[in-house]
């Protein structure tokens, strides 16, 4: 068998279900790493479209500065290589985000954009970080130019977190479907929020 290295060998871990290194014995190693972020926090993971034939695109916040002020980044494999392609600002690496694919062939991307911190005391809805508004981005084909398209924010001067995909069973999730949650005070109660742009 031909060997892999770089995105081939986490395209070919996609395809078969198998994650196999360069000399195609089975288990992980470092050429199955899409992105060595050396250090830099990349804690939630990225959201992930998958073309029909396997092949990947990445979405996640990786923190750059700070271990908290960071950008997200759109991640796809370029030859045997990723090329990765700075989106915009995030205020925390937990901020988690939903990409798809657009029926014309652009990109779609719902990020939890603008301030945020987080806060160190404990048990409280601001712990794990947090931004003050829900905005979508769209790019062209090849995902290398981004810009903003809609605001999804339900309440301005809220905090929100964790975007996510409605699944309609453990292998696929329904289209135009978003959840998310919000809050106002950090010591009160989330809401949660569902997009339905069906």
């Amino acid at each position: 068998m031909p060997s892999h290295n770089g995105a081939d060998s986490v395209i070919s871990a996609v395809q078969t279900g198998e994650a196999r290194n360069a000399s195609r014995t089975q288990g992980a190693d470092r050429d199955l790493i899409v992105w060595d972020t050396e250090e830099r926090a990349a804690v939630v993971g990225p959201s992930i479209h998958l073309e029909p034939d396997g092949t990947p695109s990445l979405l996640l916040p990786v923190s750059d500065k700070t271990p908290y002020l960071g950008s997200y980044y759109f991640v796809r494999p370029e030859g045997s290589a990723w090329k990765k392609t700075e989106i915009t600002r995030t205020a925390h690496p937990f901020n988690a985000s939903y990409l798809d694919r657009l029926p014309d062939g652009r990109f779609r991307a719902v990020l939890i954009q603008g301030g945020g911190h987080t806060d160190s005391e404990k048990n409280n809805l601001d712990q794990y970080g947090w931004g003050d508004a829900v905005k979508v981005w769209i790019s062209d084909p090849s995902g290398q130019n981004w810009k903003p398209a809609r605001d999804l924010t339900p309440t301005p001067g809220h905090k929100y977190q964790n975007v996510q995909f409605v699944s309609q069973d453990l292998a696929t999730h329904a289209p135009n479907l978003l959840l998310f949650y919000g809050w106002k005070d950090k010591s009160g109660s989330a809401t949660g929020y569902l997009l339905d742009t069906r």
